[in-house]
């Protein structure tokens, strides 16, 4: 049960990061997409009251509620794969967006030469990164707190 906790917010971070690529279709909007980023994780945090609470008004166990949610995960996964712009797309407005394209993606990847470039970057403002650094730590706590809470929730809510 940890491990699938763990497993769900780590999810929930990526989901969090995904949310990114919506500033190029919608530049004007950047405080929904901001708010739309935010909701990503703590919606995901309500996935085990919404299986609940299935559980409890329909009389079912945990793997028929599980089986549902393959089959709704799988449609969201169909829907997304027809709707989500390709990569030629996503370059074009962002285009659009910028007034210049970006740069193609590398065709290898070079981890060190990126890491010293991001160290390069952020050795810029060193306090504003520091303090950024520091808020998001401890921001990042919460979820640590709520992981920790998990096992003994899981006990009560799935026997």
């Amino acid at each position: 049960f940890a491990a699938g906790v763990l497993a769900c917010d780590f999810g929930a971070m990526l989901n969090s990061f995904s949310f990114m690529g919506l500033v190029w279709h919608f530049p004007g909007k950047q405080t929904l997409i901001l708010a739309l980023i935010n909701a990503t994780y703590q919606v995901s945090a309500f996935l085990p009251v919404a299986i609940q609470a299935l559980m409890a008004t329909f009389d079912i166990d945990l793997s028929s509620v599980m089986l549902f949610y393959v089959g709704v995960v799988t449609l969201c996964t169909y829907v997304c794969w027809r709707l989500v712009p390709t990569q030629q797309e996503y370059y074009e407005t962002a285009k659009a967006a910028l007034g210049i394209p970006l740069p193609k993606p590398p065709k290898t990847l070079a981890p060190c030469q990126m890491c010293a470039r991001a160290c390069d970057v952020l050795r810029i403002h060193r306090l504003d990164h520091v303090a950024s650094g520091l808020a998001l730590g401890i921001g990042f706590c919460f979820p640590g707190f709520y992981a920790s809470l998990a096992g003994s929730y899981g006990e009560v809510l799935f026997g």
